[in-house]
């Protein structure tokens, strides 16, 4: 039977990187009371460090840097794309979707596509890009024979942004991962026969379409993310014909999507209580085992990346455990659940391929993943307020010589995009 699933992830992040005590210091000189909420805000959400954007990034040219970087590693794959999809919760048009934009721009890149492929965009919140893979490895799956050599690309970039002098602003980030995605995959084979499911009508996390800033409701939020996750590993058990407590013991990895790394460790825990009850002792030992804690290291130092969260974790995870089990770790076991507000929450699960080695050594030379640059507050500072369609704010500047970038925003609206400094002119 022929396999699907994910072959490689590359993954971009805005150089500009502040730390959340320096936003809280500041935040902290408008009073005792203010610094307090957001002291409180920072225990609860275990995070460091948030990346944001350029004046000339958004979510399509983070998109095109990730998706590049996928093509110079696998440069025969090219000609093969039948599927360019992407996936955010930050589009830039209403009615062109991000993987369009980005045919364009890899072209300036010296990429092209062929046009005999299929393009649109997914949303449903963060769990758009679980939702974009699901839906690429089923039509892989369906049309997948022995001789056919279809491959699929998502690409998921986004950037959280929220009003400042809330405590939602330090749980804001920006980032791309693109996903490669084939039959024999090398990374992972993923079952797209048994899916847990789960949705709902709420009101906990929305942006509405004139806002340029989201609007979360904490603490319920929280609720329903564990909420969703119980009933759609309930789901998935159900349909594995499994209690759910044997789900959860028995799969080597768990990945979930990481609003922020406290949420996550508290989902995990709330259906680890629910199922197993056993001893907070007992349950450290869990997350050691799942390598869990070491897949939240990027985030917590870029932030929550939405649609992207999910395959970032996945890297952090995998690396981790290769680290310990070198090539015993093919035929593990990941579980990946990814929410979104709104809601829904999709399961699945996955094997680690037999390739799997290659892909996790090339991942050891990411520089991507560390390359940052301590940005100043007021840097910062006008990032959050820039109102968003103001072309006087996208003058390329210090642009990176190779990296694409917002070029114009047009009297019509429209966005054009360029790559390296030879594309535009500095606006006057």
């Amino acid at each position: 039977m022929v396999s699907v699933g994910i072959s490689d992830i590359s993954t971009y992040f805005p150089k500009n990187s502040i730390s959340l005590k320096t936003i809280i210091s500041r935040r902290g000189e408008q009073g005792s009371k203010q610094r307090r909420r957001f002291e409180r805000a920072f225990k609860f959400i275990e995070q460091h460090y948030m990346r944001f954007p350029s004046i000339w990034e958004d979510s399509v040219t983070m998109a095109s840097e990730s998706a590049l970087k996928l093509f110079k590693r696998h440069p025969k794959i090219t000609s093969l794309i039948r599927y360019f999809v992407s996936a955010t919760e930050t589009a830039v048009d209403m009615s062109k979707p991000i993987a369009n934009y980005v045919l364009g721009c890899l072209k300036k890149a010296g990429v092209s596509l062929p046009s005999s492929l299929l393009s649109y965009q997914v949303q449903h919140a963060c769990a758009a890009g679980s939702l974009g893979l699901l839906g690429l490895l089923t039509m892989l799956k369906v049309r997948a024979t022995e001789e056919s050599n279809e491959i699929a690309v998502l690409m998921c970039s986004d950037i959280a942004r929220y009003k400042d002098e809330t405590s939602a602003e330090l749980t804001q980030g920006a980032g791309s991962a693109s996903v490669l995605i084939e039959k024999n995959p090398q990374l992972l084979e993923l079952d797209v026969q048994s899916v847990g499911m789960y949705s709902s009508d709420v009101d906990d996390f929305f942006r509405p379409t004139w806002s340029m800033h989201a609007s979360v409701r904490g603490q319920f939020s929280v609720e329903c993310y564990k909420s969703a996750l119980v009933r759609a590993v309930e789901d998935y058990a159900q349909q594995c014909n499994t209690p759910p407590a044997n789900i959860i013991k028995e799969v080597d990895f768990i990945v979930l999507h990481v609003p922020f790394a406290k949420m996550a460790h508290s989902a995990l825990k709330h259906i680890y209580d629910k199922y197993i009850g056993a001893s907070p002792e007992d349950f450290q030992i869990f997350l050691e085992k799942k390598h869990f804690s070491e897949g939240l290291n990027t985030v917590k130092c870029a932030g929550n990346v939405y649609t992207a969260s999910i395959f970032v974790v996945v890297r952090d995870q995998l690396q981790s455990a290769y680290r310990d089990y070198g090539s015993k770790i093919v035929g593990k076991s990941v579980l990946m659940c990814s929410y979104g507000s709104g809601n829904t929450l999709v399961c699945m699960k996955g094997t680690v391929a037999p390739g799997a080695a290659a892909i996790l050594n090339n991942w050891e030379n990411d520089e991507l993943l560390t390359r940052s640059e301590n940005a100043s507050y007021d840097l910062y500072h006008n990032w959050i307020r820039q109102p968003e369609g103001d072309p006087s704010q996208y003058a390329p500047g210090a642009m990176d010589a190779d990296g694409f970038h917002l070029d114009e925003i047009r009297s019509d609206g429209y966005r054009v995009y360029g790559y390296g400094s030879s594309d535009s002119q500095p606006k006057e």
